[in-house]
């Protein structure tokens, strides 16, 4: 057991610095519910139990849309309270359950922010 803690040791290897509360924002849209973003990943938290994961940054806002529109389903939360917690307003979340009623899920899947990728020459 010496032998392994001195082989341990001289790897010295650095470990990574402890998070601290500022590196976690707490978005709570119910007495149970929250959306825990820590960098650029958001858990999505009933009760304790993650229920899904989208990345905050992520042009394709498809995973973070389905979540939000279908725990607005469950009239169990303020839709504000809702739509604050997943980063859109409470507008956007009605469009969005607008659309998811009148096409289906895959309407708002797909959804991703206005940028356009250009290739250039190069790429060609």
């Amino acid at each position: 057991m010496a032998v392994v803690l001195l082989a341990m040791e001289a790897l010295d290897l650095p470990l990574p610095e402890p998070l601290t509360n500022s590196d976690v924002e707490v978005r709570r849209f119910s007495s149970d519910g929250a959306v825990v973003v820590r960098g650029r990943t958001a858990n999505v938290f009933i009760g304790g139990t993650l229920i899904g994961v989208f990345d905050t940054d992520d042009d394709h806002r498809g995973a973070r849309n389905v979540l939000a529109v279908t725990l607005a389903k469950s009239d169990h939360f303020h839709l504000g309270r809702l739509a604050t917690a997943f980063g859109m307003t409470d507008e956007h979340l009605r469009r969005l359950r607008r659309r998811e009623e009148t096409a289906g899920l895959s309407a708002i899947l797909g959804l991703s922010r206005g940028k356009t990728t250009r290739v250039t020459s190069e790429l060609r």
